[in-house]
């Protein structure tokens, strides 16, 4: 059997009217929680003194003077100063006393020493020149001008000029170089040029330089020495 509900009992017809109740019923709170404040607290502090304060300030004035005030005085200068002079001694150098030392009596200090000379070495020019016959007697320039000079007679007084040479019809300079040794001999005989197609002449100044008589040997430095000589020889033909 089906049981019927009454139309006046049915509440979903009053559902509207509930909604409606509920949401006034809200609005009314949250209306109310918005306008609720808080109280202030305030802190109690046990035998608080309470100070009234006038409402009256009194004006702080500044009173100036009508003159300037004086400029403080400068400090006095102190006349009991002392003043430190640095006195530096200036000494002048003394030169030392050179000590003299003592040689042995058998020691001989030598003022220049001696060059030392080669013993094959050929000199150009000496101290000493050689000289030939009496040439040797005379002093050292002297000796040296007359020697060549001697030289030269010697070589026109001996030379023999070949049949070959006189027929060319020409003649010319030869320069021969020859050395005189520690001993005063003549050596090392060369030809430095001759006459153009002429070996007969170079031959014959050959054999006349060997024919010269013996020096007098020059000297380097208190030594023998060799000197080489170059003599020119001028051949004239007719």
């Amino acid at each position: 059997m089906e049981i019927k509900k009454s139309a006046s009992k049915n509440l979903e017809r009053k559902r509207g009217m509930f909604f409606q109740i509920g949401l006034v019923t809200s609005l009314s709170f949250a209306l109310v929680a918005f306008q609720y404040t808080s109280p202030k607290l305030t802190p109690k502090v046990k035998d608080q003194k309470v100070y009234t304060i006038d409402e009256d300030i009194i004006p702080i004035t500044i009173m100036k003077s009508a003159k300037p005030l004086p400029k403080p005085k400068p400090p006095k200068p102190l006349t009991n100063q002392f003043k430190v002079v640095k006195t530096i001694d200036v000494i002048s150098p003394v030169a030392p006393v050179p000590k003299t030392v003592e040689l042995p009596p058998n020691i001989i200090i030598a003022t220049n020493p001696p060059e030392i000379i080669d013993e094959n070495e050929i000199f150009v020019n000496v101290e000493l020149m050689p000289g030939l016959g009496e040439c040797s007697l005379l002093d050292k320039t002297s000796r040296a001008l007359c020697t060549e000079q001697a030289i030269q007679a010697f070589i026109i007084d001996n030379i023999n000029i070949p049949p070959s040479v006189k027929d060319r019809g020409e003649g010319g300079k030869v320069f021969v170089s020859f050395v005189v040794n520690k001993k005063g001999n003549v050596e090392d005989v060369n030809i430095l040029r001759g006459l153009a197609g002429a070996k007969a002449m170079d031959k014959e100044v050959t054999r006349v330089i060997n024919l010269l008589p013996q020096f007098s040997p020059g000297e380097q430095t208190g030594r023998k020495a060799n000197v080489r000589y170059i003599i020119p020889i001028n051949i004239q033909i007719g």
